[in-house]
């Protein structure tokens, strides 16, 4: 909840006169409701250090930054697919003296954080060979002995476009941002933590829409409904989320069990 709230924060700060879409799009996001407080999952905190990165970043606090991105990196290993993105931005935005510090800092706070842990085997098993993160090598198209890994492909293609702009605001560097994060759930089968990620530049997106614009709300709302009628009733669940945990007849047992249900 105060990671959800901090969020809320940072986008009002990011734009003022948006509050009223900010509310509607994220604080009111049924995909955020359903992950962290029906199933409460926890990536709002990392998510929430990546955007205090970001935002510090807009707003020229480079060091500051790159602190937060480090400790965002350390929190879960997504965040580290914003890394090139956030150094580009910086080199077409600062100096190049910022942009080597920008480019060490997060790295040697996120090691600050891992080392500790590196000898664990739960933590080599759970965390750096993790199933889940690995199906980034699952889409493969093979060419003769050659294999050509889909994912990491084109998410190189979007960092080479990002790096092709000559010029690059902050309304691009989120757009591109949320692109990135989609394509986890576009190209691998989803789990449903996993459309978190892009909800805070998804709302970015939404919010910048101009008031007339409906083709587009009507997509966000077919959006939200897809979600939520493939986890709820097509889900087949994995290694890490049952499909049972995510239906609603488990929902109902859970409720007439809660402690607050009269």
């Amino acid at each position: 909840l105060m990671a959800d709230i901090f969020i809320f924060i940072l986008l009002v700060k990011l734009f003022p006169d948006k509050v009223k879409r900010i509310i509607i799009f994220y604080f009111c996001s049924p995909i955020v409701l359903y992950n962290c407080y029906m199933y409460a999952h926890l990536d709002l905190v990392p998510i929430a250090l990546l955007t205090l990165s970001i935002f510090l970043l807009v707003r020229e606090r480079v060091l500051a930054s790159a602190i937060l991105l480090g400790c965002a990196m350390g929190a879960k290993a997504p965040t580290v697919a914003v890394f090139p993105i956030a150094v580009i931005y910086v080199f077409r935005n600062f100096p190049l003296k910022k942009c080597f510090s920008f480019f060490i800092t997060p790295w040697i706070v996120y090691l600050g954080i891992i080392l500790p842990y590196m000898s664990s085997t739960g933590y080599q098993s759970e965390v750096l060979h993790n199933k889940e993160q690995l199906q980034l090598f699952s889409l493969v198209v093979k060419l003769g002995e050659l294999n050509i890994y889909i994912i990491p492909m084109v998410i190189l293609m979007f960092y080479v476009k990002f790096f092709l702009y000559n010029k690059i605001n902050r309304d691009l560097f989120f757009s591109f941002i949320g692109l990135i994060f989609s394509i986890f759930s576009l190209l691998i089968p989803p789990t449903p933590n996993w459309f978190l990620w892009m909800i805070p530049f998804h709302t970015i997106f939404l919010i910048l829409l101009d008031n007339r614009n409906r083709n587009l709300l009507i997509l966000h709302g077919v959006f939200l409904l897809s979600y939520f009628v493939y986890f709820v009733f097509f889900f087949h669940g994995n290694s890490f989320y049952p499909a049972d945990l995510y239906n609603l007849e488990t929902f109902s047992k859970v409720f007439h069990l809660s402690p607050f249900c009269v």
